[in-house]
C-alpha cells in the first residue's frame, strides 16, 4: 500500500487557486486521481494518455475534458508530445520509484530479522544431574547385636489427655448434616374459565347468605364468564366474585335485580349541565353589552 505525499498548504498554491477558479472542484478532484495513480503504480509522475480518462475524477466526459484543459493551462500537467503526460515537479515533492522499492526492501529485511530473533525452537537441552551417593548408616553397619529390653511397666498416672472434657471432644466431631431444602409445592394450573367441577364450601354459602345472593345463580354466571387475567385458586376467586356481585347489580334473594347506572348517561348529564351554564353566562354577557350600547346612544355619562 502506498501513500500520497501532499503538503497541507497545497490548496493555497497559486496554481490550485487558479485551477479551482477556472475548473471548480472537478479540476482538483481529477488532479488527485492522477496523483493517486502515479503513487500506486510508481510511475514517477508519468501518466499514459489513455489513463487520463480512466482514473478517478469527474464522470461526465465534458467536465473531465474541461478539467484536463484547466490543469494543462495552469501548469499542473505538462504535455511534451510523448506517449505519456507528466505531472509538474512530481519528483521534487514525492519519492521516486527506486526510493520506494528500496524502502520496501529494508522494511522486509527488518521484519525477517525480527521474526528470527523471536523464533522458538522445540529442542530440549538435557540438564546434567550429578550422581547422588548415599553412605551407609553406621547404626546399620554395626556388628554389635541389640540387647533385649524389658517390657514397659504400666503407669500409675492417667494417660495424657484423659482430663479433656466431653464438650471439648465433641468440638472435633464433624458437623451434623444440613437439613434438605424444603421442596416447593407444584404450581397450580391456571385457567380463565371457572372450573365446572368446583363445589362451594360453607364459607361461600355463608358469604352468599350475608350478601343476600343466590349462590346457584352466581355459580352459573361465574362459569359463563371469561376472566381477563388467568386464575389458579377457585375458592378465592368465587369469594371475590360474591363480594363484587352487589356492585355490578346482582339480584338479591326476594328482590329485583339492582340497577347499575350507565356511566355514559352520567357523562351526558354532566356535559348537558356544563352547556347550560355556558349558555346562561353567554346570555348574561349579551344583555350587559346591549345595556351598555343603549346608554351610549342616550348619551349617558355614567357608564360602568
Amino acid at each position: 500500500m502506498s501513500w500520497l505525499e501532499l503538503d497541507d498548504g497545497i490548496l493555497e498554491h497559486p496554481k490550485f487557486i487558479r485551477a479551482a477558479k477556472l475548473g471548480g472542484s472537478e479540476a482538483v478532484h481529477l488532479w488527485l486521481g492522477l496523483r493517486a495513480y502515479c503513487g500506486k503504480h510508481l510511475t514517477d509522475g508519468a501518466i499514459p494518455r489513455d489513463m487520463l480518462y480512466e482514473v478517478r475524477g469527474p464522470s461526465n466526459a465534458k467536465k473531465r475534458a474541461a478539467s484536463l484543459a484547466v490543469l494543462f493551462a495552469v501548469g499542473l500537467l505538462e504535455d511534451d508530445g510523448a506517449a505519456t503526460v507528466q505531472m509538474h515537479d512530481f519528483l521534487e515533492w514525492s519519492s521516486s520509484r527506486d526510493a520506494v522499492l528500496a524502502a520496501r526492501d529494508r522494511a522486509r529485511e527488518r521484519k525477517a530479522r525480527s521474526r528470527g530473533s523471536h523464533a522458538v525452537t522445540d529442542a530440549v537441552t538435557p540438564l546434567a544431574v550429578p550422581p547422588v551417593v548415599t553412605n551407609p548408616s553406621p547404626l546399620l553397619s554395626s556388628s554389635t547385636p541389640l540387647t533385649e529390653r524389658d517390657p514397659p511397666t504400666p503407669s500409675v498416672f492417667a494417660p495424657q489427655g484423659a482430663d479433656i472434657a466431653k464438650a471439648d471432644l465433641d468440638s472435633f466431631a464433624p458437623d451434623p448434616p444440613k437439613p434438605k431444602a424444603r421442596e416447593r409445592k407444584p404450581r397450580q394450573a391456571q385457567w380463565r374459565r371457572f372450573p365446572a367441577d368446583f363445589e362451594p364450601d360453607d364459607s361461600h354459602r355463608k358469604l352468599a347468605a350475608q350478601l343476600g345472593l343466590n349462590l346457584a345463580q352466581q355459580l352459573l354466571e361465574i362459569r359463563d364468564h371469561e376472566f381477563a387475567q388467568p386464575k389458579s385458586d377457585a375458592a378465592a376467586t368465587l369469594r371475590t366474585w360474591l363480594r363484587n356481585a352487589p356492585k355490578f347489580g346482582a339480584a338479591t334473594l326476594g328482590g329485583p335485580r339492582a340497577h347499575r347506572p350507565d356511566p355514559r348517561n352520567e357523562a351526558q348529564d354532566r356535559n348537558a349541565d356544563h352547556d347550560a351554564r355556558a349558555a346562561l353566562e353567554a346570555s348574561r354577557k349579551v344583555r350587559e353589552m346591549l345595556t351598555f350600547a343603549d346608554k351610549m346612544k342616550a348619551g349617558a355619562t355614567n357608564v360602568r
